[in-house]
């Protein structure tokens, strides 16, 4: 009796977990459905596009229309060069001549006796007239200061030469100097004796990029005490 009892909770117990399984997801076949459906249409463009390369690939090709409209466009790939390049050496060509270091230089002089002694008061001025800032080197740069001295046979016309006498730095400063800038600098030499005729001034200045500029000025010495400034 006991068995039969066993038996049958047994039975039912199965039973009640065969109708206790979650209910299957309705979506699944929906799912099985599209993914047929892109397989399918995967599978028809391949064959599109199979088709219509064999088709295209029938086709006879005009190899003298082609070689002409081939000539064509290296023609005009030639010309766009031409033009593209004329371009950019114009485009450089005005950028360098715009953008270009460029300075304007003065240098100015006047020699005063005081006390029986000669005494040059130089002036350095420069100016940038370009759009670019300039960077001074100082090493490259300073004014040298040259002496005139009579000859013993001066009859005949003549070029008078100088001699070196000494050279100073200039802008000490400064640094750079903007575009549209203007820089002064003035120095007082007491010049040794033996002056006769007068000096020349020669500023020289150079960039860090290595440009140089030059300019030079005569003052002319008048023993009797009149200052004199130079050209």
């Amino acid at each position: 009796m006991s068995d039969n009892l066993s038996s049958r909770e047994a039975v039912s117990d199965q039973s009640r977990s065969v109708s206790e399984k979650p209910p299957s997801d309705p979506t699944e076949p929906k799912i099985r459905e599209k993914s047929l459906a892109s397989l399918v249409a995967v599978i028809a463009i391949v064959g599109l596009v199979c088709c219509l390369f064999i088709h295209f690939t029938t086709i006879i090709i005009d190899w003298t229309r082609t070689k002409d409209f081939i000539e064509a466009l290296k023609n005009l790939a030639e010309v766009a060069a031409l033009v593209i390049g004329g371009f950019w050496a114009y485009y450089k060509f005005f950028k360098g001549r715009t953008y270009k270091e460029s300075l304007n230089l003065v240098v100015t002089g006047q020699l005063r006796a005081i006390e029986g002694r000669a005494y040059l008061t130089a002036t350095a001025y420069i100016k940038n007239v370009g759009l670019s800032n300039v960077k001074i080197n100082k090493r490259g740069s300073g004014l040298r200061v040259f002496i005139y001295k009579p000859e013993a046979d001066e009859k005949e016309i003549h070029t008078v030469f100088d001699e070196p006498l000494t050279t100073f730095g200039v802008f000490e400063n400064d640094e750079y100097i903007e575009p549209n800038e203007s820089i002064e600098n003035q120095r007082l030499v007491a010049i040794p004796d033996g002056l006769k005729i007068g000096l020349r001034l020669e500023l020289y200045i150079q960039s860090r990029e290595g440009y140089t500029w030059n300019s030079s000025g005569i003052v002319f010495w008048e023993p009797a005490g009149k200052d004199k400034k130079s050209s």
